[in-house]
């Protein structure tokens, strides 16, 4: 009897323990890159055209590619010579039959953050690439050119090492996908030559431009 007792006390107790214990807090799910969209990083420098080519094999004019660059504002804010380019640059490849969104773009490189889309809110039709580049407007934390609003090498400051030693800056590119946020990493640090600048003067302007390579999220 006393067995029997005890095993129904246990039993009550376990039963009370469950309904009071504290509730589980959902983990909130990893945003993940929509099945069909690659991102790139390049560089396009007009400054020192010494490789035969000064931007990405595509770019504005190219077949499928939707180009938010110079003159995404208006003629009187880009660079008078409209093929002037010093500027990181992504494309987004839309490899699915389904339009996508694509708003908020920004990119972060170290302490600096750059935002020369404001307002940004591109639907991308399926097949399509969105090229994403200088607009002429002020740079965000570096450099006196305001023309030169993506000017992603020019994130040293003036360090007396900008020229030889790797800063260890990873840019991240963030962006609204379909309403949901995302970051990418160059970990190759395309957008930031190396963590260089090697088309400083100082450094012997070599060109700084650089084909599309992949970046990771």
């Amino acid at each position: 009897m006393v067995v029997v007792c005890l095993i129904v006390a246990l039993t009550a107790q376990s039963a009370y323990a469950a309904t009071t214990a504290a509730p589980r807090v959902a983990r909130p799910a990893r945003l993940t890159p929509p099945p069909g969209l690659k991102v790139f990083a390049g560089y396009a420098d007009s400054y020192h055209p010494r490789t035969g080519r000064w931007h990405p094999s595509l770019w504005r004019g190219s077949p499928k590619v939707v180009f938010e660059g110079c003159n995404y504002f208006s003629s009187s804010r880009c660079p008078k010579r409209p093929h002037r380019y010093d500027a990181g640059a992504l494309r987004l490849d839309n490899d699915t039959p389904q339009a996508m969104t694509v708003a908020k773009a920004s990119v972060t490189i170290g302490s600096c953050t750059f935002g020369p889309w404001p307002g940004l809110h591109v639907t991308l039709p399926g097949g399509k690439k969105l090229i994403l580049t200088q607009t002429g407007g002020k740079p965000p934390c570096h450099t006196t050119n305001s023309r030169d609003n993506f000017d992603t090498s020019e994130t040293h400051g003036n360090s007396s090492t900008k020229c030889t030693k790797n800063d260890g800056k990873i840019p991240v590119f963030h962006a609204t996908i379909d309403g949901r946020p995302l970051s990418y990493r160059d970990t190759g640090q395309i957008l930031n030559t190396g963590g260089k600048d090697p088309g400083n003067r100082r450094c012997g302007s070599h060109s700084e431009m650089h084909a599309w390579t992949r970046i990771g999220s």
